[in-house]
């Protein structure tokens, strides 16, 4: 293999002590370090004409591309991401072998966004991806399916889809990929153009006529190697956005998909393939340098892994905004290396293959994890033609952005959905029930997406923290029903619950007790005892609420009714608060002390 120059790079680190299966956060959790191995693998045999291919991977942009205030570190001013940042440490990637470097994007790259790209209809994120863009790139024509065969591109950037850049359905989805032929849904300023950057899928279909929306895979000519991609995206993809946004697309098994696809690509002499999927593990995090088995690791991937027979010598990662590089087997007993970049570009993973010329096989492979710090390395140079595009775009929504609503005296985390407490959860759980008008409320940890800084609340800020734009829906539900969904919380992991932000009441709760009697006792904001037989009101999104949702006992509410967008509620309930808002009560579900029989 041919060695790169060393370049530096950070990993996490999460420490496990066994309080956190009493419901306590760790206090070791994503420690930064600098790592000095990667996770590496080669075959028994070595090349007999070795050449060298670079990967690059990154997933969940989100349309983040202004860096953010801040980033946990030893330095107070230490800062990751940033579309301008990201792009330098591409370059540097892309340096030692610009003709055989491949990026690979996996999902969401916009949707979700902050309020610069959002405002704009994502058009400032696809222009960032447009100019990432190297090699031969034109602009995407619609695909006509079905295809006898993949096309060749020598385009040296592919993405894959998420579920977030569906959320406009299938119709904007298009205007963004192939152009607007009129104003009425592009920019305030002109026509949309259309993107560079091909986008593959081998598992999303239009429901009428079961064809795909996008190619399944690609194959990419990098200098007289041909690489072989193949896109995905999460099969629950319809559960996380809101109900009738895909209802004329429709979404398959990625297993079989992907299997279709590499025997599709072996047929077209293709023995070098990536699958890039919007799908991703939970655990383990950072470099494994040790192979795993699948029953060793956790997230909707590893049930995609167990179905792929053979064939995929890496996977690039996203959804689950996990940062992860190991070694995992398919079906057939080889290893496939799996990588994630964790999200907002603040992470990409650095692949390095080495390919048999004569075989066209991988005979060696290795990843690293690298954090794009944005005032060290390549960082410290930000591409400028990327700035100027992240700039305009501020610009354009420098006033609505800063418009304050009202101001925090202190900073209000998200924390992670396995903490029990989010101080910024129970303000938006507290804004839905109060704007509602209901008993309880109840948000999904996963939709909240930025925390609150200190100072003025201002509507870019909060649009940060809850840009989806979901509907807030009022139902009733029994006492009973109320104990059911808090003992979803749990997805039937018996030790790790996904906590939901509540708002008026409280609960306690055992990891250590057996599914469905996770839950000890809850009570109303007045101190009483909920009553299972009682009915009450209760407030939340319509994705939490709706037919297949994880919380499937919200689904069965009666009474339903659409309140408002969450985030206009939101802002509503934080506009009506005293200035400085009261920062809410920390302490809404407490672990029990008392034992099972």
């Amino acid at each position: 293999m041919q060695h790169r120059p060393t370049d530096w790079w950070l990993a996490a680190l999460t420490v496990f002590y066994i309080t956190v299966a009493r419901g306590q956060a760790s206090p070791g959790a994503d420690a930064i370090f600098e790592q000095t191995n990667a996770v590496d693998w080669r075959a028994t045999s070595s090349a007999v004409e070795p050449v060298s291919v670079h990967l690059v991977g990154f997933n969940d942009l989100h349309g983040r591309l202004s860096q953010p205030p801040g980033t946990t570190s030893k330095k107070p001013a230490h800062v990751s991401g940033g579309a301008a940042v990201l792009a330098a440490y591409l370059e540097t990637e892309r340096e030692a072998l610009p003709k055989r470097t491949l990026t690979l994007i996996a999902g969401d790259s916009w949707g979700a966004s902050t309020l610069m790209s959002s405002a704009l209809h994502e058009e400032p994120t696809l222009s960032v991806l447009n100019a990432l863009a190297d090699g031969d790139c034109p602009t995407l024509q619609p695909y006509s399916p079905p295809a006898a065969t993949f096309a060749v591109t020598r385009c040296r950037i592919i993405a894959t889809l998420g579920e977030h850049e569906l959320e406009g359905g299938s119709t904007e989805l298009a205007r963004l990929l192939y152009g607007a032929v009129d104003k009425k849904n592009s920019s305030p300023t002109s026509v949309w153009g259309g993107a560079h950057v091909p986008f593959i899928s081998a598992n999303i279909l239009h429901a009428d006529t079961l064809e795909l929306l996008l190619p399944a895979a690609i194959i990419v000519d990098l200098d007289g190697i041909r690489i072989g991609v193949i896109g995905a995206i999460t099969e629950d993809a319809p559960t996380l956005l809101s109900p009738g946004r895909i209802a004329d697309l429709a979404i398959t098994t990625a297993a079989t998909a992907v299997n279709t696809a590499v025997q599709a690509l072996h047929a077209q002499g293709v023995n070098v393939i990536v699958l890039v999927i919007h799908e991703g593990l939970t655990d383990p995090i950072t470099l494994q340098t040790i192979p795993r088995q699948l029953n060793q690791v956790h997230g909707g991937l590893k049930q995609v892994l167990e179905g792929i027979h053979g064939g995929v010598d890496v996977v690039i990662a996203g959804h689950t905004h996990a940062l992860n590089a190991v070694l995992l087997p398919l079906a057939d007993g080889s290893m496939t290396l799996v990588t994630q970049a964790r999200m907002g570009g603040s992470a990409l993973s650095s692949i390095d293959l080495t390919i048999d010329r004569r075989t066209g096989k991988v005979t060696a492979k290795s990843a690293r994890l690298i954090t794009t710090w944005a005032d060290d390395r390549p960082g410290q140079k930000p591409v400028k033609k990327i700035a100027h595009l992240v700039a305009a775009a501020e610009q354009a929504t420098a006033a609505t952005s800063a418009s304050v609503l009202n101001h925090n005296p202190m900073m209000l985390l998200r924390g992670k959905p396995s903490d029990a407490a989010s101080s910024l959860g129970f303000l938006l759980a507290d804004a839905a029930r109060t704007i509602a008008g209901t008993d309880f409320a109840f948000v999904d940890a996963n939709d909240i997406r930025d925390d609150l800084l200190a100072g003025p609340i201002t509507k870019g800020s909060l649009f940060a923290v809850q840009p989806s734009n979901h509907q807030l829906i009022k139902i009733t539900l029994d006492g009973e029903q109320i104990y059911r969904l808090l003992e979803q919380q749990w997805h039937g992991n018996e030790r790790i619950a996904e906590f939901l932000r509540v708002s008026g009441l409280t609960f306690t709760y055992d990891n250590l007790r057996l599914a469905g009697h996770h839950v000890d006792s809850i009570k109303t904001a007045s101190g009483d005892m909920l009553e299972r037989t009682r009915t009450y009101t209760v407030a939340a999104s319509d994705v939490l609420s709706a037919q297949g949702s994880r919380y499937g006992v919200l689904s069965e509410g009666k009474n339903r009714s659409v309140v408002a967008i969450d985030l206009a509620a939101t802002e509503q309930y934080i506009r009506q608060l005293a200035d400085p808002i009261a920062p809410p009560a920390e302490s809404r579900a407490h672990l029990s002390t008392e034992r099972p029989d």
